[in-house]
């Protein structure tokens, strides 16, 4: 384990083997732990607002879902680097959820989301059993109601594909209520495109995010560096 911050938001960062043994510790305890992974997006948008800055820091393992975010915190090991490039372990957890027959509840935003979603992890994951999902757009009042539907089926898991921040922040401020071993936050644009060859629009776009996120880290690095000379 590394510490590891970017945009002044404190991490820290596994290698692939460390955060699954620590997903051995997690499906054997009790109390619900938490899993979130990071896009650029949510840390650029978590260095803008302390709330969601306070969510990601409290998640017991964030995983970088790109190789920029490690470069940022200087952390430059090629095998790190192959680990996150490759979505490694993604593919290992749902590897030994699927190996050990887990159950899962799966929460999305919208309803046309979570048909697709399902039949991805029925073909990725096929031990992983479904037991019961939950959209967002169908929710009317208390969202005590969504933890009621999650703990009437008591799951190993629960996998979010709800949109930052409202994924920090509803297990942020229902941790306690939820009976599951693990929640999942996936990143934010995780669909099962994701396994097939971008588009040269969505080139195109992860290149300006790219270009941003290294602009804003290397702002915030230096203006780190020039009140650490003052003071």
């Amino acid at each position: 384990m590394k510490p590891m911050q970017v945009l002044g938001i404190e991490l820290k960062d596994y290698s692939v083997r460390e955060a699954m043994r620590m997903v051995d510790g997690f499906l054997q305890d009790a109390k619900v732990s938490t899993i979130g992974f990071v896009s650029m997006d949510i840390l650029m948008a978590a260095g803008e607002d302390e709330e969601l800055r306070t969510w990601l820091e409290a998640m017991d393992l964030t995983v970088p879902v790109s190789s920029e975010i490690l470069q940022a915190a200087g952390i430059g090991g090629r095998s790190r680097i192959a680990e996150v490039e490759e979505g490694r372990f993604y593919r290992e957890l749902m590897k030994k959820v699927s190996d050990e027959n887990r159950t899962a509840f799966l929460l999305t935003e919208k309803e046309e989301t979570t048909e697709p979603f399902l039949t991805f992890l029925q073909e990725s994951a096929p031990g992983l059993k479904i037991v019961g999902s939950f959209a967002f757009e169908n929710l009317s009042g208390d969202p005590d109601v969504v933890v009621n539907e999650i703990n009437s089926t008591f799951p190993d898991l629960v996998l979010s594909r709800l949109p930052s921040p409202g994924s920090e922040q509803f297990i942020y401020d229902h941790k306690a209520k939820l009976n599951a071993r693990l929640w999942v936050s996936l990143k934010e644009d995780f669909s099962p495109q994701d396994q097939k060859k971008p588009s040269g629009l969505a080139k195109l776009r992860q290149w300006v995010k790219t270009k941003l996120f290294r602009h804003r880290a290397s702002r915030f690095t230096n203006e780190q560096d020039r009140n650490e000379e003052k003071s």
